[in-house]
C-alpha cells in the first residue's frame, strides 16, 4: 500500500511538472511591418479553408497573427501609440485568447506577449464538433471585457456596447484573415463555439462575453509563394 501511494505521488509529481514545462508565458519576437505580399494580392486569395495540418505555428508566424489581432503601433511623425485595429472611442473592449495544444493564452498587446491561462489541450471548447478545430495549431477567440466601457467619457447603452464590441472583433478577425494569407497559412472565422466549457477553461469572469473564434494554421488548400 505504501509503495503504491508512493509510486502514485511521484508520478502525480512528474505529471505536474511535464505540464508546466510544455506550456508557460510567450514572449513574441518583434513583428513584421514592412514587406511581404502586396496587400491586394492577399484580399484576392483571401477565403475559409476548413482543413489544417497539426504543424505547430512557429514563434514569428504567431507574432504576426497576434500583432494583425491586437496588437499596438507607433506613428513616428505624430509621436502617438496606436492599434492595427480600431475601436470605438478608442475603447478596446475586445481581448484575443489564443488556445493551442498546450494550453490557453491571453495575448497582452503592451508586451506582444501571450500569458499562459490554462495548461492542457483545450481546442475542443472553441468549437460544437467541428473537427479540424481540433487539429488545427491555433485558435483564437475573441472575448468584450464589459468592464472595459467604464473607461468611457460619456454613457454608452448596452445595445451599443454590443455592435461596437462585434464590430471590433470583426475587424480583428479580417485583419488576422489577411495576416494568414500574407503567412501562406488558412484560416476560418466560426462562431459554433462551446461557450460553457471555453469559459470554464479559460476561467471567464461574468462579465466577459465570447463573441467569436478563428482558426488558423497551415491547410493543403492554401497555395504557397
Amino acid at each position: 500500500m505504501k509503495k503504491f501511494l508512493r509510486n502514485a505521488i511521484l508520478a502525480g509529481v512528474i505529471l505536474m511538472f511535464t505540464s508546466s514545462a510544455s506550456a508557460a508565458d510567450i514572449s513574441l519576437p518583434q513583428p513584421k511591418t514592412s514587406g511581404g505580399k502586396v496587400l491586394f494580392e492577399v484580399l484576392h486569395y483571401r477565403k475559409s479553408v476548413r482543413e489544417f495540418y497539426d504543424t505547430a505555428l512557429t514563434r514569428e508566424q504567431l507574432s504576426q497573427i497576434l500583432w494583425a489581432a491586437n496588437g499596438t503601433t507607433y506613428d513616428k511623425y505624430s509621436d502617438r501609440k496606436g492599434h492595427v485595429n480600431p475601436a470605438a472611442m478608442g475603447i478596446y473592449a475586445v481581448d484575443v485568447y489564443a488556445v493551442m495544444a498546450d494550453g490557453i493564452y491571453l495575448y497582452q498587446p503592451d508586451k506582444h506577449a501571450l500569458k499562459l491561462i490554462a495548461a492542457g489541450d483545450f481546442r475542443a471548447t472553441t468549437t460544437l464538433g467541428q473537427d479540424f478545430v481540433k487539429v488545427a495549431p491555433l485558435n483564437l477567440v475573441y472575448v468584450e471585457n464589459v468592464s472595459a466601457w467604464e473607461k468611457s467619457p460619456r454613457p454608452i447603452n448596452r445595445e451599443h456596447q454590443i455592435a461596437f464590441a462585434n464590430v471590433a472583433a470583426g475587424t480583428m478577425a479580417q485583419s488576422v484573415a489577411l495576416a494568414a494569407g500574407a503567412e501562406d497559412l488558412g484560416n476560418c472565422v466560426r462562431a459554433s463555439i462551446d461557450i460553457k466549457a471555453f469559459k470554464r477553461a479559460a476561467k471567464l469572469s461574468s462579465k466577459q462575453n465570447v463573441l467569436l473564434a478563428q482558426t488558423v494554421g497551415d491547410s493543403p488548400l492554401v497555395a504557397k509563394g
